[in-house]
């Protein structure tokens, strides 16, 4: 039988065929998706579900022997690269690991400019490298730096770039590397920032993992400190069964003392801030009962002068909760529409009809492949969360005014960000929505809360992948 999108999609969910076309040009994307859906949809209803599983597997097949040759290639040599970083990632001697990687030689530059950055860091920046250590010497080096107290704390390796071997060449990478060391006494934090252009060896170990031959350091900068770190941990976040993202994170200032509070809306937390780099840990909300999605809002949307707040708990359902003079919230939240929100990710107030008071736009996001449904189309898709733009009464007290306003046709985008604001300088709040697999639309406001999609006077500029 002939499959649906739905089912192609289900079918194609995680496969590693997927994962390199969404890698790859938007060009070569279309192409190759193009001929798994035609070679799909193009099996008769006599062809055995086993049979076309076997064709695709067989096609995909033909694929990384032909147009992913380069890429299989790639994923095989930066499994050393994986390898490296996931055993510095396990080993509490990160040291060791480092000297278990096999080279042969090592490249490195000289120094030649020292710069003074802020904080009393210093930037040195080496040269082209030319001069050659031998495994037998980086190994000492290694050593050495172990033994004067150097702490290596993290380390990143990017594969950025792989070139195949061709004739008498052999097969060639470019890979990224930072690595953060510190050492307490006498304090020194270092920071090393590198590509490395890496030759490799025919040669393959035991596991089958190709084996550098050199390493050149074709770029390097070193950023030093000689003094403690200048941040200090005030706030740690343990996470529970039931309290597991810090989202949302907002700083305002809540007492209207000039200096911004850092709120924690996942964790029920506000970190008042007393200047000087002082923090005081205190419960944000008194109602302990919600736990919070990834975004809400700040604003006085009571009109008492004191700031409130707006979140959808795990009920799915927008709650207010009434600030007072201090900047604290002691009463319990009510919730001001009877609607639901799947995936609250953007949260902008502003006075869209003009009656004095804030109302509130809210858009969802929706991730990518949920439930097996590709966005569609990609460039455009409007197949999300509903999005809502709600009246306030200036009490606190919210109606759905979306339809009236305008904006039904795009309010299921998979939105990350919106803003109510004058576009126009017509002193009047205008609407900005940008959402993923879609790009941005603009609505220009008429002063009494009716939008109009003005978005296609940007042509494909506003389109975003």
């Amino acid at each position: 039988m002939r499959l649906t999108a739905q089912q192609f999609s289900a079918m194609v969910a995680g496969d590693e065929l997927l994962k390199k076309t969404m890698r790859s040009t938007r060009s070569v994307a279309v192409v190759t998706t193009g001929v798994l859906v035609i070679g799909i949809l193009s099996f008769s209803q006599a062809v055995p579900a086993a049979q076309q599983v076997q064709q695709l597997l067989n096609q995909r097949q033909e694929l990384d022997q032909t147009l992913w040759q380069a890429e299989e290639q790639a994923q095989h040599y930066e499994q050393r690269i994986v390898r490296l970083w996931d055993e510095l990632l396990r080993s509490n001697d990160k040291y060791e690991i480092l000297k278990r990687f096999p080279l042969a030689t090592l490249v490195l530059g000289e120094a030649e400019s020292h710069d003074s950055l802020a904080l009393g860091i210093t930037r040195v920046r080496f040269g082209p490298a030319h001069r050659e250590l031998s495994s037998a010497a980086w190994k000492a080096r290694l050593d050495d730096f172990a033994e004067q107290g150097y702490v290596i704390d993290q380390t990143e390796w990017h594969h950025s770039r792989f070139v195949p071997a061709e004739d008498a060449r052999p097969a060639q990478s470019e890979v990224s590397a930072i690595i953060h060391a510190a050492r307490e006494e006498p304090p020194h934090r270092v920071i090393l920032q590198a590509t490395l252009d890496i030759t490799w060896s025919p040669r393959v170990d035991a596991q089958d993992l190709p084996i550098p031959d050199q390493i050149a350091v074709s770029h390097l900068d070193v950023l030093d400190r000689r003094a403690p770190a200048a941040f200090q941990k005030v706030f740690e976040f343990a996470r529970t069964a039931t309290r597991f993202p810090l989202e949302p994170l907002i700083v305002y200032d809540l007492n209207g003392d000039g200096l911004s509070e850092i709120i924690l809306g996942g964790a029920n937390s506000v970190l008042w801030n007393h200047g000087a780099g002082q923090f005081e840990v205190a419960p944000f909300l008194d109602d302990t009962d919600h736990v919070f999605a990834d975004a809400a809002i700040l604003a006085d949307f009571t009109n008492d002068g004191y700031v409130d707040f707006i979140g959808v708990d795990i009920a799915r359902y927008p709650l207010l909760f009434e600030g007072n003079a201090e900047g604290r919230f002691t009463t319990t939240g009510h919730r001001i529409v009877d609607a639901t929100f799947e995936q609250p990710k953007s949260f902008t107030a502003g006075d869209v009809d003009g009656d004095g008071d804030l109302d509130l736009f809210i858009a969802n996001y929706k991730n990518a492949y949920e439930g097996g449904q590709m966005p569609t189309p990609y460039y455009d898709a409007n197949d999300g969360h509903p999005a809502y733009l709600l009246r306030n009464d200036g009490n606190g007290n919210f109606t759905d005014m979306t339809e009236a306003a305008g904006l039904t046709a795009k309010r299921f985008r998979r939105t990350y960000s919106s803003s109510l604001v004058d576009l126009d300088d017509d002193a009047d709040q205008d609407l900005l929505v940008v959402s993923d697999f879609a790009g941005f639309d603009m609505y220009l406001n008429d002063g009494r809360g009716r939008f109009t999609d003005v978005s296609d006077q940007f042509g494909e500029h506003r389109h975003l992948f």
